[in-house]
């Protein structure tokens, strides 16, 4: 990395470049295959010279996942950029992983033969603040700001019917989402699909950070669109944005003087977990904070709701709550598994009046599986690091 604090990028083929177990690897590049135990060795020495066992401490706490570490641990392995997802992308429940850093990956992803919204070629990209990572260059293409669909990376999912799926990504937004979007107010930035159809959707809205003049380094405020399908549940409020958005996590409505800021020259990791098929007396926290019962789904026969939270850091803040264990329905003729989560950068709102370009970057994209959180999830320091430069 540069004294500047711009990266520097690895040389393809270095053992730096390994990709890990759980990658998804793109045509013609293989993983790295996990060691075999080793055969025929011989111990030296009688069983004086063998140090006695004793019970590992370095996770104690009130909950430790598997593989958790101490904090003082879990901050030495996230010492480099790539350490974090290295590390949860080599775990025993990763359930996929893209690193975002291969063009052959990226090509991989899109349904056109190559991506050329979002590229990876770091010694050639010319942008002063530059990262290790793809990007987005988002030009002014007959004045519209959205991809093309077949251009929007779409990472696809298997079809996990049981248990707790958790997401994790990082994003890195330009000053020129703000300065340069005309008169587009809302963009939508990631979104997850549910058996091929719009489930859920991040959005930005650098409209509302334009008009907050505390805020001159912010490119956007945070905006939850809630899913269409499977009717709203009782307790909720609006949609776009979604009300309420659980215990501890801000109001997302203009003018409620709680949106969360999200600032152009800084790493984002986003966390979202999705504890599939839960019956609606599990809602305990949404019944509190609504002062209502949840009612049973009517699109699901068992009357269950997938409970979503989701949480963002960045790399000099703190880890907060942006939605926490709220019900998120489906329609009633799908099959409510999670099929896949796109990087979409749409929007309707542009027209002929988009001039860009704007310009972001994104990385290491990974999926757990039944991984467990403690009864206060910002505890697990193992999960929730923040991201580094």
């Amino acid at each position: 990395m540069l004294a500047s604090g711009v990266y520097q990028p690895v040389a393809l083929g270095s053992a730096a470049a390994s990709m890990p177990p759980c990658e998804v690897a793109p045509p013609d590049v293989p993983t790295v295959p996990s060691p075999e135990a080793p055969t025929n060795l011989r111990l030296v020495g009688g069983s004086e010279d063998l140090e006695s066992e004793s019970e590992e401490s370095a996770g104690s706490g009130p909950f430790v996942p598997e593989g958790s570490l101490s904090a003082e641990s879990a901050a030495a392995a996230a010492a480099g950029p790539q350490d974090y997802y290295m590390s949860l992308a080599s775990r025993s429940d990763c359930l996929r992983a893209w690193s975002l850093r291969s063009q052959a990956q990226l090509n991989s992803l899109v349904a056109e033969s190559v991506s050329t919204f979002f590229t990876y070629d770091p010694s050639r990209d010319s942008y002063p603040n530059r990262q290790d990572a793809a990007k987005l260059l988002v030009a002014n293409k007959s004045g519209n700001a959205s991809l093309p669909t077949t251009q929007q990376v779409r990472m696809p999912q298997p079809a996990i019917l049981s248990g707790t799926l958790i997401f994790t990504w990082d994003w890195y937004w330009g000053p020129e989402f703000l300065t340069n979007r005309e008169l587009m107010n809302h963009y939508k930035v990631f979104k997850f699909q549910v058996d091929g159809h719009a489930w859920w959707t991040l959005m930005n809205s650098p409209a509302w950070a334009a008009e907050a003049p505390t805020t001159q380094r912010s490119v956007a405020k945070v905006w939850d669109s809630g899913p269409w399908s499977g009717g709203q549940p009782n307790g909720s409020v609006r949609r776009e944005p979604w009300t309420p958005a659980g215990q501890g996590a801000p109001d997302q409505r203009k003018g409620s003087g709680e949106q969360v800021n999200i600032e152009h020259g800084k790493w984002y990791r986003y966390w979202v977990e999705v504890k599939l098929f839960q019956p609606h007396t599990a809602f305990t926290e949404w019944n509190q904070i609504t002062g209502t019962t949840l009612q049973p789904q009517p699109s699901d026969p068992q009357g269950r709701w997938h409970m979503v939270s989701k949480w963002i850091g960045d790399e000099n803040g703190t880890v907060r709550r942006i939605l926490y264990r709220v019900p998120f329905g489906w329609s009633s003729n799908w099959s409510p598994h999670i099929s896949r989560f796109d990087l979409e950068m749409n929007t309707s709102q542009t027209q002929d009046s988009f001039r860009g370009p704007m310009i972001g970057y994104g990385r290491n994209v990974v999926v757990l599986h039944n991984y467990r959180l403690p009864s206060v999830p910002e505890s697990d320091t193992h999960l929730f690091q923040l991201p580094v430069r």
